[in-house]
């Protein structure tokens, strides 16, 4: 979705279902037309007696050879086509008279029903499920009443285009002149088929609407409000000042890429932008006229590199933006003049550069700001900490939950730094967050390689991973993941702005199974409702907007969406075909680890992987918008008085047990996005080793009965008295003789100091 879709043919399967679908039903269907037929001999049956048993008898070893061959012929990224429009760039401007006219140009205008189309795909299976998910709603019931109604219309008008002669395909025009005056350019062999189509959909046109043919354009024609503004109409022959007007308003945009490119009235001003419709992408560049807010913009914003990117992951959501340094400390000069000067010191050091970002392994959130030098923040934290007790003990609402601080070291990336720690402990759904998703509600602070660092999730043994990657700037792979005007503007330092949303964690196992266990309990709103309402975005995968200043100019707003397929590629049309399953009811973790296998070193592998969840919670938490609707769905509960007490237990997880680790690569894997040969298997926790016991005393051997024991009164006088028998230890065998292991060869002797444990007797 979300693409043109132009020439591939529809119901199309991809190569690996249907070998899946071969090897699974044909073949067994053949053995048994084989069998029943009489064509099985007992020599065959037998064979496959034997090669049954070796089967069964196959190593581990074999099997692992096995699904690493499997995994190599994992097929390599297609490329996605994109046909050529049938008009031309220049073909379509020359319809607009001069620069100082209005217009909106469309290329190709039935890319609108084919998204009409894909979109009602994905509307059915969450109205059913909303439908039967609690009481029925008459809002419901009346868009339900409008999608049937709306479904039979678009066959209708579709129909009554094609009987009017329309070429929607080739594209059309709405012209505004300088008069005031509009008309429409379209594509047909009669010049009356607009009229023709509007009377089949039931609608008339406006009294004293005039068309006509136009001259030295043949099979295009224009329809106005009057005879004269038709008449009065010509097309310009040089469409090159139009050209440049759009290309100076919308600096670094390829205007060739576009589908639609306008030029219209915004407040008094004129905008231009642009539209792309591509396969599996929209992408929407605006730029901004003259005026206060561009100058804000300008004044605020500045284009360069994107250094704090370079720990980004793809598949994990960000907000980036690099803003004057003057303005940032002239702000923080005015509202810290009393701070002490290691703060004050640490201000002056941004750069301007911050970022706010999800972290899917270690998972969590953390913002990074540029620092110029980073030498002076062990002494803020020192400060920080002089003030300690005035620091609040707890968190405001959640009585059960202690808060402590402390300066400590983090290490990674080859450097150990000292640190701001904020630890939580208490709360009991922190600690089953902590256990299913890895993520706590520790806070670190620590400046390093150029950067502050301020991260909520990681705890002590992970979260020096946020030290590594350098400063480079976003990794190829994070680049390949986001839409390809943006990872292009990185590369030439031209943004000064971006926001990247991904949406797939929406539609995976990990979020669907946190919403039934935390709602489990709440009356006001089921699970079965959140998760039909959010199978409605089942096509989209990411929304990402940015602001770009090519040479420090014209800033220009970019918006893009991104879909999880298109009717354009194989992949494109399995990707569609899982997610309208998943819409409808299916099992996120059936649909797409197929597409994850099979397409593993795709650039889209990281979203198939995220609805599966078979890459732990890493995605969920990375998202950064879904480490918050984890956390907002669990204590949403708790607000209201609904939390669930076997929330643990619903999740599979022991919060006092670690979290399993994300099996997340943290290194690039050529190629882009492929998993590796071997899935690295979680090391499980090493138990605690008991504690030696002392090593007992050898028996003594046996040896013959001694003689009596003499009468007391008869012993010696000169032998030293017998000591007093504890009766807390009684010795079991106070009645066997006494013997001194000096003198009895037969009997080793004790140690000093050590007493065996002997079981006393009864009474």
């Amino acid at each position: 979705m979300l693409r043109r879709m132009l020439t591939t043919r529809r119901g199309g399967i991809a190569l690996p279902l249907s070998l899946v679908f071969f090897t699974t039903a044909v073949t067994p269907a053949c053995s048994k037309i084989a069998e029943l037929t009489g064509k099985k001999s007992d020599e065959t049956t037998a064979k496959t007696d034997e090669t049954a048993e070796a089967k069964t008898g196959e190593t581990a070893e074999a099997k692992a050879e096995e699904k690493a061959e499997a995994k190599q012929e994992a097929k390599a990224p297609e490329p996605i086509p994109v046909e050529p429009m049938l008009t031309g760039l220049d073909g379509m401007l020359a319809f607009v008279p001069d620069d100082k006219a209005k217009f909106i140009v469309v290329r190709d205008a039935s890319v609108v029903a084919e998204y009409a189309e894909e979109a009602s795909k994905f509307v059915e299976g969450p109205l059913a499920a909303l439908g039967t998910a609690g009481p029925t709603d008459p809002d419901l019931q009346k868009a339900k009443a409008g999608l049937d109604l709306a479904k039979a219309k678009s066959v209708e008008v579709i129909a009554a285009i094609a009987a009017a002669g329309l070429r929607p395909k080739e594209g059309g025009a709405i012209i505004q002149l300088p008069g005031g005056k509009s008309l429409v350019v379209f594509a047909a062999d009669n010049p009356n088929a607009i009229m023709d189509l509007a009377k089949a959909i039931g609608r008339s046109a406006a009294p004293g609407v005039k068309c006509k043919a136009m001259e030295g354009h043949t099979g295009w024609n224009a329809c106005a409000d009057d005879q004269d503004t038709v008449d009065g109409y010509k097309p310009t022959k040089d469409p090159a000042p139009v050209r440049k007007l759009l290309a100076d308003r919308l600096p670094g945009v390829d205007l060739e890429e576009a589908n639609v490119l306008m030029n219209v009235d915004g407040d008094g001003k004129q905008i231009a932008g642009a539209v792309a419709t591509l396969p599996g992408l929209v992408h929407v560049a605006i730029g901004m006229p003259d005026g206060p807010e561009a100058a804000q913009v300008t004044g605020t914003l500045t284009p360069g590199e994107a250094k704090t990117l370079s720990q980004v992951q793809a598949g994990a959501g960000f907000m980036w933006m690099r803003m004057n340094p003057a303005i940032m400390t002239a702000a923080g000069g005015a509202g810290l003049a009393d701070a002490p000067p290691e703060v004050q010191n640490s201000l002056k050091s941004l750069t301007g550069e911050l970022m706010v970002a999800g972290s899917l392994n270690p998972g969590g959130l953390y913002m990074q700001a540029g620092m110029g030098d980073t030498s002076g923040f062990s002494g803020v934290i020192d400060k920080v900490l002089a003030e300690k007790g005035k620091l609040p003990p707890s968190i405001e609402g959640v009585p059960d939950a202690k808060v402590s601080y402390e300066k400590t070291q983090v290490q990674g990336g080859g450097a150990t730094v000292d640190a701001f720690h904020i630890a939580v402990a208490g709360m009991k759904e922190a600690d089953v967050i902590k256990a299913y998703a890895g993520i706590n509600p520790d806070a670190w602070s620590f400046a390093h390689d150029g950067r502050l660092t301020v991260a909520i999730g990681p705890d002590a043994a992970n979260v020096g991973k946020l030290m590594e990657g350098g400063a480079g700037g976003p990794r190829p792979e994070m680049l390949a993941s986001l839409p390809h005007q943006l990872a292009e503007a990185f590369g030439k330092n031209e943004v000064s702005f971006a926001v990247h949303l991904p949406a797939d964690f929406l539609q995976g196992a990990p979020l669907r199974k946190v919403i039934d266990a935390a709602l489990k309990a709440n009356t006001d709103v089921t699970p079965a409702q959140i998760g039909a309402a959010l199978s409605f975005l089942a096509p989209l995968s990411s929304a990402t907007a940015w602001i770009a200043q090519p040479s420090g100019g014209k800033p220009v707003i970019h918006l893009a969406m991104q879909g999880i397929g298109n009717r354009a590629t194989d992949e494109g049309k399995a990707a569609l075909e899982a997610a309208r399953k998943v819409a409808a009811g299916g099992d996120p973790a059936v649909e797409f680890s197929a597409l994850a296998s099979t397409y593993a070193s795709s650039p889209m592998a990281f979203a198939y992987h995220a609805r599966a969840g078979d890459e732990g919670k890493g995605s969920l938490v990375g998202s950064g918008v879904g480490a918050v609707a984890l956390g907002a769905a669990v204590f949403y509960a708790r607000a209201n008085g609904a939390a669930n007490p076997t929330l643990a237990d619903d999740l599979g997880v022991k919060p006092d047990e670690p979290p399993p680790p994300l099996e997340i690569p943290t290194k690039p894997v050529a190629p882009v996005h492929e998993k590796p040969k071997t899935k690295p298997k979680p090391k499980p926790a090493e138990p605690p080793k008991p504690v030696e016991p002392p090593k007992p005393v050898e028996p003594p051997k046996p040896v013959e009965p001694p003689k009596p024991t003499p009468d007391p009164k008869k012993d010696d006088p000169k032998a030293p008295p017998k000591p007093t028998p504890d009766p807390k230890k009684d010795d079991p065998k106070k009645d066997e003789p006494k013997t001194d292991p000096k003198t009895d060869p037969k009997k080793k002797p004790v140690r000093p100091g050590f007493r065996p444990v002997i079981p006393r007797k009864p009474g």
